[in-house]
C-alpha cells in the first residue's frame, strides 16, 4: 500500500512543485507523507523541501538540468 501513496505523491509533487503540507495533504491524503518522502528518496528521487515566495515551506522534485 505505501508504494501506491509513494507514486501518488511523487505525480503529485511532478505536477504541482511547491507543494505544502497542507497542499499534499488536501489532493491525496497521505496523512503520513513525510514518510513518504524519505521513501522516495530511499529509491532515488530528488525532493527538496525549501522556502516558497510566500514563506511556507515547500516539496520539489529536483530534477536534472534545472539548475539547483
Amino acid at each position: 500500500m505505501s508504494q501506491l501513496r509513494l507514486g501518488r505523491l511523487v505525480a503529485f509533487l511532478q505536477t504541482h512543485p511547491g507543494a505544502s503540507a497542507d497542499d499534499i495533504w488536501q489532493a491525496t491524503r497521505i496523512a503520513k507523507y513525510t514518510g513518504r518522502i524519505s521513501d522516495a528518496r530511499a529509491q532515488g528521487f530528488d525532493i527538496v523541501c525549501a522556502t516558497r515566495a510566500d514563506g511556507r515551506p515547500g516539496y520539489w522534485v529536483r530534477t536534472v538540468g534545472l539548475g539547483w
